[in-house]
Order: C-alpha cells, then sequence, then structure tokens
C-alpha cells in the first residue's frame, strides 16, 4: 500500500511540471527551492537539529553554507529522508537546495529501477532542459573506489537543476544505498562546484 501511494504521489508531484517554467514550483514534501524552512518546521526542531551535529552542519570546505538531514519525521508521506540546503547565518532559513531520499538496504536493483520509472516521467516533464547521464561512476566521497552513484541531470537555462540519483555505497561504508531527488538553485549549485571541496 506504501508503494502504490508513493507512485500516486510521484506522479501527481511531477505533474506540477507541466504548469511550471521554474524549478522552485516543484516540493519535495511540501517544501520547494527559495521557501523558508521555517514554513514546514518549527524553529526548536531546526535548532534541535543543528545542535545534533557535532559540526553543526557544516560539512563543506567552505562555510558559506550548511546541511540539516531530516528523518523519520511524521510529516513526510513519500520520503524516508529529506536534506536541505541552508546559508550561513540566515535567520530566514531560506532554503537553497533540498532532496529527498528513498532508502534501498537490501535491493540497490530496486532504485535503478524506479530511477528509470521517474526519469520517463522527468524526459516529458522536462524537455526544455538539457540532459545528462553519468552511469555507475565511483563516488569521490569513497576514497576505496568501491561505492557509485548514478546519475540524471536536468539543467535549466538559469543553471538551476534537478537530478535523480542512486548511490550504491560500499559495505565498508556506513551509508544507506538510497534513491535521491534533488532540486538545486544554481547559486548553491555554483557553490558546490567552485567552493564546498
Amino acid at each position: 500500500m506504501k508503494r502504490l501511494l508513493l507512485i500516486f504521489i510521484l506522479t501527481f508531484s511531477f505533474q506540477q511540471w507541466t504548469k511550471a517554467d521554474d524549478i522552485r514550483d516543484f516540493q519535495i514534501e511540501g517544501m520547494a527551492i527559495g521557501d523558508s524552512l521555517l514554513d514546514h518546521l518549527s524553529l526548536n526542531e531546526i535548532s534541535s537539529k543543528i545542535n545534533s551535529y557535532k559540526d553543526k552542519g557544516y560539512i563543506y570546505n567552505s562555510r558559506d553554507f550548511y546541511s540539516l538531514t531530516f528523518e523519520n519525521n511524521p510529516k513526510f508521506q513519500v520520503y524516508d529522508s529529506v536534506q536541505v540546503q541552508l546559508k550561513d547565518n540566515d535567520n530566514e532559513y531560506k532554503i537553497y537546495s533540498i532532496s529527498g531520499g528513498i532508502f534501498y538496504i537490501t535491493n540497490i536493483n530496486n532504485c535503478y529501477k524506479r530511477m528509470s520509472t521517474i526519469q520517463k516521467e522527468f524526459d516529458i516533464l522536462f524537455s526544455h532542459t538539457d540532459r545528462k547521464i553519468y552511469t555507475k561512476r565511483k563516488h569521490a566521497y569513497d576514497k576505496t573506489g568501491k561505492s557509485t552513484t548514478s546519475d540524471i541531470f536536468y539543467t535549466f537555462s538559469n543553471k538551476d537543476y534537478a537530478v535523480i540519483q542512486c548511490f550504491d555505497w560500499s559495505k565498508d561504508i556506513n551509508i544507506r544505498d538510497q534513491l535521491n531527488i534533488s532540486v538545486t538553485s544554481s547559486e548553491f549549485g555554483k557553490f558546490i562546484n567552485n567552493k564546498a571541496y
């Protein structure tokens, strides 16, 4: 039943794109690029998450942005986890990138099947974007080279982008395999490409 609901919600969410020319119209668990995270979570929930990390969410070499990941939130109907990227010292908690993750702990092939299904939808809905596909390339985080990521990027003319990803992590790394659907502003994308690492 949960899988049927997931397919219905994902398909319904993707249909919004037929009416939208802006990545900010696409929502993950009701949240969109440019929203304030305070419109979706309480200040206490946000502060508690920040304080649960030793690094306060500053996972990049530059502290311009930080990352918060929320799991098992009863408000989430589709995704197991939601990650947001926020700008340093922004009391409005504006979202610059957001991704929803679905875990595939026992069978990564199911991730690839779901990715293929979503790609068919995105190919139609994002026909006006530049699409690039990268299959099972080594993930930079895993220095052993045993972990892979498969990515399909849809880049808009203003350099905002959406991406579908399957992460197949090595058993030596304590990270769960997962499907990610992300939307990213050009500002955060530029940060990732030029300053984050």
